[in-house]
């Protein structure tokens, strides 16, 4: 549990240096760490970062938000 809780943690420095620099922000980051975090069965935490990715998705397509509604089905949240 400890090591899961440093990999987030690094996750998360990796994406705080990232939003300080001036490129803009996607959505890949925090579609990583989601992934990652979903894969160790960490479903909210993973859900979480999927919400994020959202900020910056394209707003045509919003494939971030397919992303979790296909994520929350498959994890039985919704019918």
């Amino acid at each position: 549990q400890g090591d899961l809780e440093k990999a987030a943690q690094t996750f998360v420095n990796y994406i705080s240096t990232l939003a300080a620099k001036p490129e803009p922000m996607t959505p890949e980051p925090y579609l990583v760490f989601g992934q990652f975090m979903l894969q160790r069965g960490q479903s909210q935490t993973g859900l979480n970062a999927y919400r994020q990715a959202a900020r910056f998705q394209d707003p045509k397509t919003l494939d971030v938000d397919v992303l979790i509604g296909d994520t929350q089905f498959s994890l039985g949240m919704i019918a």
